[in-house]
């Protein structure tokens, strides 16, 4: 167990692929890289389909860390979607937390994270449809 001058890094593995990803391999490697008596660890794996949200504890475990390793596959440049539903329920557990922190307890709204993509993005999605001879309207 880690003493009180550790600091605890909190491993996120975005894959879905399970015990058969290389994320899940790379966060194993680094955990064992980190010396116990330094750092604690906490691992979190990404669902699928979280019915209504990531529970509390993982929410804390993850507001809790010195540092935050995020280790996923890089499909089409962008992030897995199930990392990024856990990224914007965090993001929204944050902001309220910080909200009580602050002692605003006010009523809550529900939220949505609009994700914002790079016009560069957006062109390159573009020519790559226009060449194919499909266009997205929009």
């Amino acid at each position: 167990m880690p003493d009180d001058e550790s600091r605890t890094v909190c491993i996120i593995n975005g894959s879905l692929r399970g015990k058969k990803a290389a994320s899940l391999a790379f966060s194993r490697d680094l955990k064992r890289r980190l010396p116990p008596a330094e750092f604690e660890t906490v691992s979190i794996g990404v669902k699928a389909r979280v019915k209504d949200c990531y529970p509390e504890a993982t929410m804390l475990s993850i507001a809790r860390a010195d540092a935050i390793v995020l280790i996923f596959p890089l499909h089409n440049y962008g992030l897995p979607g199930a990392l990024m539903r856990l990224l914007e329920e965090y993001y929204a557990y944050a902001d309220i937390a910080q909200d009580i922190l602050s002692g605003d307890e006010g009523i809550r709204k529900d939220y949505f994270i609009k994700p914002i993509i790079p016009e560069p993005i957006i062109a390159a999605i573009r020519r790559h449809y226009e060449r194919s001879g499909k266009m997205i309207e929009g």
